[in-house]
């Protein structure tokens, strides 16, 4: 897993040698691998919501839960390059997203079930608040240094 994530890190490197691009690496690196885990978020959510008719909620809920899965492994291997207290930084992350999936479910409650907008719209516009709250909460207290 090390050499994929010093993989990552050198190829980040020649893609973006900017002095701005390397100074919000970790920022940026974050924002790729939530993205992804957002793709697995919406992916799921629109395939359960659309095609399996799910409500909204347990819908959210199960595409969420993955989302989580995939955002922690991802950026807490590569983005935050942190290996240790595994177990206790994996609840940490839940936490967070749970506090992300709270958010969401809100505004999808708001939004889609009392307000009548469509559903995937209001699940897409949701995600920049969510990536801007769990960052700031994952960096601050889930991958934050053992040494701080």
């Amino acid at each position: 897993m090390h050499q994929f994530r010093d993989f990552v890190h050198r190829i980040y490197d020649v893609i973006f040698p900017f002095a701005l691009m390397q100074r919000y690496k970790r920022v940026l690196m974050y924002l790729f691998f939530g993205s992804m885990a957002a793709i697995v978020d919406v992916g799921v959510y629109i395939i359960l919501f659309n095609f399996f008719g799910f409500a909204a909620l347990y819908a959210n809920s199960v595409s969420q839960a993955l989302a989580i899965l995939c955002g922690f492994f991802l950026n807490g291997f590569i983005t935050f390059k942190v290996s240790d207290k595994y177990k206790r930084r994996l609840l940490l992350f839940i936490l967070v997203s749970l506090t992300g999936y709270l958010v969401t479910s809100v505004i999808l409650y708001l939004f889609h079930d009392m307000l009548r907008f469509d559903g995937n719209l209001v699940k897409i516009l949701s995600l920049p608040l969510i990536f801007v709250l769990q960052y700031t909460l994952n960096s601050l207290i889930t991958f934050r240094s053992s040494s701080r």
